[in-house]
């Protein structure tokens, strides 16, 4: 979201003539769009004369200097309500596309199994297994789903794992061994760095809980260039 320039198209409609004239809206889907610009978002954000919104941040600006301490503290309270508002749409924000929504009950009981937190908004969860963060991330062309990405930070990174086309191999050779249906999946792409250890799936993963069986040669594969032994493929 951006103030709209003279001429421009508006983009998408909310309804709201003066919000629409003010604004310029673009987003993955219109639906998730409209969801997320509730009432109380629109309000907190026509209360400030400049206001820029994306997925990662939001900058407003308040056209009176902060010289008297009253026009400070108006200044936090709209900030605060803005804040409130967007977090609240986040929270009420429907899964892209829509044929995800059948989805979400698996999406937040595995989320919910793993000690993480999930965004309905990108459907993407970080979650905990054997004490190692994970993310489990829907890939999208456009509004639609084209594939999952399963990666396991290597926190703290493993220098010298950069490069690591024979550990990407060996991994791949485990999954294989180890997840019945991964021999079934088609182009997947595996990583090995010294920050993370990826795997890139040319498949929408309806139930993330499957992401367990991946994480597992993954963990045994970190721990291996850890230079730990444990049982296993890598021992």
């Amino acid at each position: 979201m951006r103030p709209r320039r003279s001429l421009e198209l508006v983009g998408v409609v909310t309804g709201d003539p003066a919000f629409d004239g003010r604004f310029r809206l673009r987003g993955r889907e219109d639906a998730q769009v409209l969801a997320a610009l509730t009432p109380a978002l629109r309000a907190a954000l026509t209360a400030f004369p400049k206001v820029e919104l994306d997925d990662a941040r939001a900058r407003v600006r308040s056209a009176v200097g902060a010289f008297d301490g009253s026009v400070l503290e108006l200044f936090l309270q709209q900030v605060e309500a803005l804040a409130q508002a967007i977090a609240a749409a986040g929270a009420a924000l429907p899964p892209p596309p829509a044929s995800m929504e059948s989805w979400l009950p698996a999406w937040r009981r595995f989320a919910e199994e793993s000690g993480g937190s999930l965004q309905v908004g990108p459907m993407r969860l970080t979650g905990y297994l054997e004490g190692a963060r994970f993310e489990v991330a829907t890939l999208f062309k456009g509004a639609a789903a084209v594939g999952t990405r399963v990666a396991l930070p290597l926190e703290p990174a493993i220098e010298g794992a950069g490069g690591g086309a024979a550990a990407a191999e060996a991994l791949a050779a485990a999954l294989r061994e180890q997840v019945s249906w991964f021999r079934d999946v088609e182009g997947a792409v595996l990583s090995v760095g010294p920050e993370e250890i990826a795997v890139r799936l040319a498949a929408v993963l309806g139930a993330p809980a499957a992401a367990r069986e991946v994480l597992q040669p993954m963990l045994a594969l970190a721990r291996a260039l850890r230079g730990e032994r444990r049982g296993g493929p890598y021992r």
